[in-house]
């Protein structure tokens, strides 16, 4: 999977804040897929998926899987709220995160920026 980060954002200070990553949509979307690709983030450092994946539908009615990640960038434990769907051949994943040492994990309000997300 080639997979492009889009965007990547936050607030000052970079917390709590956003990433959205498109790649072309090379295998059927599944819990499985999520898990391996979670635990394969190249970016990331011992990423995890630490909820069950469950289907969801985001604002604009588009079907997609929730669930909620954790990894470490340099020496910080991030945790996400993530969503995930197809759309035209791409796959698009979207990430709520904060290092929760310094923001605490909001999963009410992470899930839903992350719902609000459309899809066109």
């Amino acid at each position: 999977m080639n997979e492009i980060v889009v965007a990547a954002f936050g607030i000052t200070g970079a917390i709590p804040g956003m990433s959205l990553s498109v790649a072309d949509a090379d295998a059927p979307l599944t819990a499985d897929w999520i898990v391996a690709q979670t635990n394969n983030l190249p970016d990331t450092s011992g990423g995890k998926v630490t909820s069950d994946i469950e289907e969801t539908t985001l604002s604009d009615g588009t079907p997609a899987f929730e669930y909620t990640l954790k990894y470490d960038y340099q020496m910080y434990e991030i945790k996400a709220f993530g969503v995930c769907t197809d759309k035209d051949g791409k796959r698009i994943r979207a990430w709520v995160w904060t290092i929760d040492a310094f923001s605490p994990y909001d999963e009410a309000l992470f899930s839903e920026i992350a719902h609000t997300l459309s899809i066109e």
